[in-house]
């Protein structure tokens, strides 16, 4: 080969397009007991870190989801990259959740133990540092807690939200609320106590399906 043609072949060979990166389905989907409306959300990646440009959710997939003896709920799209089905959340059930786009992702997740939450009572009026609470263990895997409130300064709505992990301790359960759970006193709050159970595979940073068992109660801080 001579080197004009050399020289041709290498400036073709640098000039050819880079193949497009892959996209990677991201899925997430939180099921919720006490109502019958789930939310699946879908999106996509090139890496965890970074977005596909230009996408604000994936709009067009096929998103199904059924519990183990019961029908297909096939979900619809409310806005790119939301799904809205109907769906209940029963105890210790097995729930298939699966999604078709480029690519087709299948998970599996079964729901906790039902429980009940003892301690505060709705409507109690409580001192922040002394909220406890008390509930029947059955054996979960783990429990999340979730503080939320509608606090209003001069005509604002000051939204608060607090997430904590709780370690389930296998018979009646006492777990005092930390101060720092609450924003200020004189407003009302909304305390959640949420159990998780097992998810096949296992979350990670691509995809997440979990079915949770809630109780929950507001108090008002004085």
């Amino acid at each position: 080969m001579g080197r004009k043609a050399l020289l041709v072949a290498l400036l073709a060979s640098c000039s050819q397009p880079e193949e497009p990166k892959p996209r990677e389905l991201v899925v997430t989907a939180q099921f919720l007991s006490g109502q019958d409306t789930q939310r699946v959300w879908v999106d996509s990646v090139y890496s965890v870190d970074t977005a596909v440009q230009g996408t604000l959710g994936v709009s067009g997939a096929r998103v199904l989801a059924w519990l183990e003896g019961g029908d297909t709920a096939l979900f619809q799209e409310e806005k790119p990259g939301l799904y809205i089905g109907q769906i209940p959340v029963l105890p210790e059930t097995t729930y298939s959740l699966r999604v078709e786009a480029w690519d087709t992702v299948e998970l599996l997740a079964r729901s906790p133990k039902e429980f009940s939450l003892l301690e505060p009572e709705d409507g109690d009026t409580l001192p922040p540092d002394s909220v406890t609470l008390r509930w029947f263990d059955p054996g979960n895997h783990f429990y999340l807690l979730r503080v939320t409130a509608q606090e209003t300064l001069e005509d604002t709505v000051l939204p608060w939200e607090f997430w904590l992990y709780i370690w389930p301790c296998g018979d009646t359960c006492s777990w005092p609320v930390p101060r720092w759970a609450f924003d200020q006193e004189g407003f009302a709050y909304t305390l959640e106590l949420l159990a998780v159970d097992t998810t096949y595979p296992p979350p990670d940073q691509f995809r997440k399906f979990q079915v949770f068992w809630r109780q929950g109660v507001k108090i008002f801080l004085k």
